[in-house]
């Protein structure tokens, strides 16, 4: 059975209208599956989904923790200790002496005894802001996963359409030159894996959605509409690139570094004020003869063998040792901003790769060259939209890995936790980060 140009037109023309034929648009961006749908669903945009890390039970705790500090109760109190004494020296009964002694705390004790407790209070919280910074990360990575099952589905879904089309015209036509055992049989077996596949997916994204509904604590359906305003653009990333800090002297994790040489030194500080000064004694002589019977007397304490001490040795040397972690925690921040520079520049130039290569094949003049031929057949024609779809895969790969790397490297930068209001995967997030840039 030979086909003739018009019945080639006609497949075309069922193609076109099936809506088989993909056009250069790019899929990513498409309008994703929506799988769950119910009545009144709960919707949740990206940046709710965002904004909702402050309610994490690690962020959660740490705060309240914070909360119950409270450096003005914590000082010690004014005075130290209170003693009532009674003596008697000779054993007389008239020979009774009592004495009232008053010993104060050391004012500087309480004092720094205030600030300790203070910078313990900053340390929770600048804890907790770390907490906050790692799952505002682990937060986007979801909302990115999400996405990628998303497009996947799609476009697994348009490859199904291709191979439902390729068995039913081998079905339809045994007769035809094109008509193939082995590439039938292929086909129905690619059935089956590509449902496999798909069942996969959607559970991976049933997992998923019971993740989003469990971080953000509802019980009732939820709607995620993630894929609205996902525009964010190669240009835009790399403009990111380029207003890179120089400085990141007010990363989260140097201000916990700095907070803890901070406690070792007021922690020094109340080892040296934590000493005896001294006593206030009223003295009372019931039984005195011709002499006053109130008395008074003082004491005050020289500590001139405290400054070398086991004690303030140790706390010597860990000052020392958290200024080096200070240093280390530094560098470390250095390392980890430049690793991940430069992997999404190494990625951003592949991805250019790619479309050039793309663009190198030329698949719509492929396209038109190959349908004028009278030996064209139609299994060709879904040869070439499954060349198309494998392009538009392997580009949305590429693409999501760059993303993946632009998170990363924001959350390296602090950027992500500091600057909830933005949703730096959409386009309005350039505006946004112009107003605000700290450059």
């Amino acid at each position: 059975m030979r086909f003739t140009r018009l019945h080639l037109i006609g497949i075309l023309l069922t193609l076109l209208v099936d809506g088989a034929w993909f056009t250069g648009n790019d899929i990513i961006h498409a309008q994703s599956i929506t799988t769950y749908r119910d009545a009144q669903p709960v919707v949740i945009s990206r940046i709710d989904f965002i904004k909702a890390s402050r309610s994490d039970v690690n962020v959660m705790s740490k705060m309240s923790q914070s909360d119950l500090i409270n450096p003005d109760k914590s000082a010690p109190s004014l005075i130290d200790e209170l003693e009532f004494r009674l003596s008697n020296d000779e054993l007389a009964p008239k020979d009774q002496r009592y004495d009232f002694r008053l010993r104060p705390n050391n004012p500087a004790l309480r004092n720094r005894t205030k600030e300790l407790y203070s910078i313990r209070k900053k340390q929770l919280q600048a804890d907790a802001e770390l907490d906050f910074s790692d799952e505002v990360f682990i937060r986007y990575e979801i909302i990115i996963d999400w996405l990628e099952l998303q497009q996947e589905l799609l476009l697994l879904n348009q490859r199904i359409h291709i191979n439902e089309q390729r068995i039913d015209w081998l079905k339809r036509y045994p007769g035809a030159d094109f008509f193939d055992a082995d590439t039938y049989t292929e086909a129905l077996m690619d059935k089956l894996e590509l449902w496999s596949k798909r069942a996969e997916l959607e559970l991976s994204m049933s997992s998923l959605h019971k993740v989003v509904q469990q971080k953000m604590n509802v019980i009732d359906s939820v709607n995620i509409n993630w894929d609205e305003n996902f525009d964010i653009s190669t240009d835009y990333i790399k403009q990111v690139l380029r207003s890179l800090p120089s400085n990141l002297d007010e990363h989260r994790r140097l201000y916990l570094a700095e907070l803890a040489i901070q406690e070792v030194k007021w922690e020094e500080q109340i080892e040296k004020a934590s000493v005896d000064i001294g006593f206030l004694q009223a003295e009372y002589f019931p039984n005195r003869v011709n002499k006053s019977l109130i008395g008074f007397s003082a004491g005050i304490t020289l500590p001139l063998f405290q400054t070398d001490r086991a004690e303030l040795m140790d706390y010597k040397l860990q000052s020392k040792e958290r200024e080096f972690e200070l240093l280390e925690t530094r560098q470390q921040i250095s390392n980890d901003v430049q690793r991940w520079k430069e992997h999404l520049q190494s990625t951003l130039s592949y991805y250019e790769d790619l479309r050039k290569n793309y663009e190198e094949i030329n698949l719509s003049e492929l396209k038109s060259t190959l349908q004028t031929l009278d030996e064209f057949e139609p299994l060709k024609g879904l040869e070439l939209m499954e060349l198309e779809l494998k392009w538009k895969e392997l580009e949305q790969e590429w693409y999501l890995e760059i993303v993946r790397s632009y998170i990363g490297l924001l959350s390296q930068l602090d950027w992500l936790a500091s600057y909830t209001d933005i949703d730096w995967l959409s386009s309005n997030s350039v505006k946004s980060f112009n107003a605000i840039s700290p450059n």
